[in-house]
C-alpha cells in the first residue's frame, strides 16, 4: 500500500518499477524478492492524464484496467465475507533461496569448540589445580595445629606461673 504523493507526476513514475529485498544471513545473500509496484489511475491525476496533459500510453492503460479490475474483485471478495490472497508471483519474482551457510554450521561448531573447552578447563583443574589446593589446606592445618599447640603451652606456662606466685605471696603462718 503507498501513501499518496501530493505530486501525482512523482506517483506515476513509480508505477512499473520494482522493490529489491534482500534477506542477509551472515554476510551472504539468503534470499531475494522482488516486489512489483502499481500505483492506482485514480491516484495517479483525475481525467486520465500523467504530468503536464500527455495521455497515458497503451501500456499504463493496460495496467490501469487490470489494477481496476483486481481492486473490483477484492471488493466483491470483501463483500462476500472471503479474505483475499496475495497473488502468485512470477518466476521471476520468486526468492532465490541459497544452500544452508555457514550460519547454522557456525553455531554448531562454536558450541563443540566451547565444550571441548569447558572440557580440557575441567581436566586441568582435577589434575593441575587440585594437587596445589589439597597442599595449601594441608599447610593451613598444620598452621591451625601449630596455633592451638602454642596457645596450650602458653596456657600451662600461665599455669605454672600463677602457681608460682601464689605460693610467694601466701602469708607464712606465724611461728609459735
Amino acid at each position: 500500500m503507498l501513501i499518496p504523493e501530493p505530486d501525482p507526476a512523482l506517483l506515476a513514475q513509480l508505477n512499473g518499477k520494482e522493490i529489491l529485498i534482500k534477506i542477509y544471513q551472515g554476510n551472504k545473500i539468503r534470499e531475494t524478492i522482488k516486489v512489483p509496484i502499481k500505483t492506482s489511475p485514480d491516484l495517479r491525476v483525475a481525467g486520465g492524464t500523467v504530468g503536464g496533459g500527455a495521455e497515458a500510453s497503451p501500456e499504463e492503460r493496460k495496467g490501469s484496467a487490470k489494477s481496476e479490475a483486481s481492486a473490483q474483485k477484492r471488493l466483491e471478495n470483501a463483500e462476500r465475507g472471503q479474505t483475499t490472497t496475495r497473488p502468485e508471483a512470477s518466476a521471476q519474482s520468486q526468492p532465490v533461496r541459497g544452500e544452508r551457510g555457514w550460519g547454522q554450521l557456525g553455531l554448531w561448531v562454536l558450541q563443540i569448540i566451547n565444550f571441548v573447552l569447558l572440557v580440557c578447563l575441567g581436566v586441568y583443574g582435577i589434575f593441575f589445580m587440585l594437587p596445589k589446593i589439597q597442599v595449601l589446606q594441608d599447610r593451613l592445618a598444620k598452621n591451625e595445629m601449630f596455633i592451638h599447640g602454642s596457645r596450650e603451652a602458653i596456657r600451662e606456662e600461665i599455669e605454672q606461673i600463677k602457681q608460682e606466685i601464689l605460693m610467694q605471696c601466701e602469708p607464712k603462718p606465724p611461728e609459735e
